[in-house]
């Protein structure tokens, strides 16, 4: 009995201009804020087509952060995606690679 393999190894994904954003979390670590240690968040979102990315430094994931998030990310980038998907990487293993915004970088070297 022979094996049949379908040649196709690969599928090219659209993401036609303004269609969908990406959004994932990512852990950062914890910090002192106040009195007290929390734990902090990257929260990112992406627009596929253009590669434009808006990141945010969060102490949680509740829903009115999550969407107060997307919002900023819709202010920042001048327009609103026809959908939101949950990324589909881990974007966890990019934390080397993904700047931060002068805002970001102002509220981690805030003095307590």
């Amino acid at each position: 009995m022979r094996c049949v393999r379908d040649p196709k190894v690969y599928e090219r994904l659209e993401h036609p201009p303004g269609a969908e954003a990406q959004v994932d979390f990512a852990k950062l670590g914890r910090v002192r804020y106040g009195a007290r240690m929390v734990t902090t968040w990257l929260f990112v979102m992406t627009w596929p087509h253009s590669h434009w990315v808006y990141e945010d430094v969060v102490i949680d994931q509740t829903v009115p952060t999550f969407l107060g998030c997307i919002q900023d990310a819709i202010w920042a980038s001048g327009s609103a995606p026809q959908r939101h998907q949950k990324s589909q990487c881990k974007f966890s293993s990019f934390l080397g690679y993904v700047s931060c915004s002068e805002s970001n970088a102002k509220f981690a070297s805030a003095p307590i």
